[in-house]
């Protein structure tokens, strides 16, 4: 049976009737069957916000739309084996139970990886194209994540480390993949810290936990946006040195928040020098009987954490950034110093005062 041979009303009714996993098996056919699905499908097609693509195990990534509504569905199993598949590129496997739908398998030889998935992910750009968002979800470093087009990557990385050979291996894992969007590594030490170098200090969002006394290497090297680092300690020349850099332009020119807390081992409260660090950066102080504006912004993406937004800061302390005037508040917890980049000059920042 050919669905071309069908007036275009009845293929339309034949692909309602479909759901979403056997619909986008057949847009894997050919081009001319992606065409019918993109022009038959197109409320379908509207209510997808996300094209998903999670690592479940080393090997084997899947591949789920998640609609606006905020429902997921998995409609494709990327298998890579090292084993030969059949004599074919790419051998697809259907597995349907009386309970369950399983996702439409597609296997290939380990040689052949790039080239399958860039072939899946070229169906998705051509039926969606920039109408909803591609993203990549990581949690082993042991095999890079491809490059795709129009692909945002989010990386967790729980206790690296832990082994001799980790670090080389997730030094080979950033470099060989593509810019992160979002990164989260635990139970960092100053051994297995990564090169100045690294595609990860480049990401937009970092997350750092680390387990001893000396402050993430982030705190130097990020280029990104937004940084949330938190170790046992640090000393007070750490933080000066990083507000002097960020005020001469030196470093940080696309820092927009930076949350840095201390999780001490022996009490629940750590206290930063507030003044001494203050007094050396040259920081500014709003009248106190006035109050100052609050920074807040959405992060990029966090699983385990509720809160979509960045801690926000209100404080009578900023300092000012020498090439362009621009102003970041400085605020002093408790355990925690947050500073927050403004997208004002400090006249412009001064009218928000209320």
């Amino acid at each position: 049976m050919k669905l071309s041979k069908f007036p275009y009303l009845v293929q339309k009714e034949i692909f309602a009737e479909m759901n979403n996993q056997d619909s986008f098996s057949f847009s894997f056919i050919s081009k001319k069957m992606r065409q019918l699905i993109k022009s038959t499908q197109s409320e379908r097609l509207k209510s997808i916000s996300f094209i998903n693509y999670k690592r479940s195990q080393v090997k084997t990534a899947i591949v789920g739309i998640v609609f606006k509504n905020g429902e997921e569905e998995d409609v494709l199993v990327l298998d890579e084996r090292s084993a030969t598949v059949a004599g074919k590129l790419i051998d697809f496997l259907y597995i349907d139970t009386h309970t369950f739908r399983h996702p439409l398998f597609a296997s290939f030889h380990t040689r052949n990886k790039e080239y399958a998935i860039r072939c899946f992910h070229n169906c998705f750009l051509y039926i969606f194209g920039d109408s909803v968002k591609y993203q990549w979800f990581e949690n082993c470093y042991k095999t890079p994540i491809p490059q795709l087009q129009n692909v945002s990557s989010f990386i967790t990385l729980l206790n690296i480390g832990l082994r001799d050979d980790d670090m080389d291996m997730v030094e080979t894992f950033f470099s060989s993949s593509p810019i992160p969007k979002w990164v989260k590594v635990t139970n960092v030490t100053e051994e297995t810290e990564l090169s100045p170098e690294s595609k990860f200090y480049q990401a937009e969002s970092v997350t750092v936990d680390k387990i001893d006394q000396t402050a993430p290497a982030a705190l130097r090297y990020f280029h990104g946006r937004l940084a949330f680092l938190k170790c046992c300690s640090c000393k007070a020349l750490d933080l000066i040195e990083f507000i002097n850099r960020w005020k001469s332009g030196e470093a940080y020119q696309k820092l927009e928040y930076l949350q840095f807390r201390i999780s001490h081992l022996e009490c629940k409260i750590a206290k930063f020098p507030e003044n001494k660090i203050l007094s050396s950066t040259g920081a500014k102080r709003i009248d106190s009987t006035k109050k100052p504006p609050t920074h807040i912004l959405p992060k990029l993406y966090d699983y385990y954490d509720q809160n979509r937004n960045t801690e926000p800061i209100t404080s009578h302390a900023y300092v000012v950034r020498a090439s362009d005037n621009r102003v970041a508040s400085v605020q002093f917890q408790p355990n925690t110093f947050l500073f927050g980049v403004w997208d004002k000059t400090e006249e412009e920042f001064l009218k928000m005062i209320e």
